[in-house]
């Protein structure tokens, strides 16, 4: 199909999953996988409407699982490399949405978000940061966020990254040193490494 129409069907289904009902039909009927392809493949307005459907459809559980099962979470943290603004915060809210209750997708989640952290543009790296303290505000992405290794990537930030990847990795370990007394150890000796 032409990128236009693809654009366009992407930008129609995020409009009706706005609705409960729609959200299933759109999923039952095989909607998923042609969005999180939309991701890898489309043209930069298909991304953002990709991004924006597949958050929107989201909000219901069942669909949670659908769009990991579709390999959905890796495209959407590379749009924070490679996507317009659209489409990056639009992938934001959708990696958001993917966690709540969700503990596979929280760690899923987390594990692509330390990649980008290591091995993302500094701009990647800023949504990136944002993202991760906007997840730990919730107490049971913490762990995750932790367990995936973003504790020393999140310190990195503080030494290397820009002004506001700075700001939001300071917020984040803070939040993070929120999770259990084993956190808060492991933030405290990677904030002491970066004294000596």
């Amino acid at each position: 199909g032409h990128p236009e129409v693809h654009r366009d069907v992407a930008g129609a289904l995020w409009s009706l999953a706005g609705n409960q009902d729609n959200q299933m039909t759109i999923a039952q009927s095989g909607g998923v996988e042609p969005l999180v392809n939309l991701l890898k493949v489309g043209s930069s307005a298909a991304q953002e409407t990709a991004a924006g459907a597949l958050f929107a459809l989201a909000e219901a559980s069942i669909n949670r699982v659908s769009i990991a099962e579709a390999g959905g979470i890796s495209p959407l943290v590379a749009l924070f490399e490679s996507g317009s603004d659209e489409a990056k915060e639009q992938a934001a809210g959708a990696l958001q949405a993917l966690v709540m209750n969700n503990p596979p997708n929280q760690l899923s989640v987390a594990q692509d978000l330390v990649e980008m952290l290591c091995n993302g543009s500094s701009s990647a790296q800023e949504h990136v940061t944002q993202l991760i303290r906007n997840l730990a505000k919730e107490p049971e992405n913490r762990g995750a966020i932790a367990k995936a290794g973003a504790v020393p990537q999140l310190v990195q930030q503080l030494e290397r990254g820009s002004e506001k990847a700075m700001v939001e990795a300071a917020a984040g370990l803070r939040l993070i040193a929120l999770k259990s007394t084993k956190h808060r150890s492991n933030v405290t000796q990677e904030l002491v490494k970066l004294l000596a």
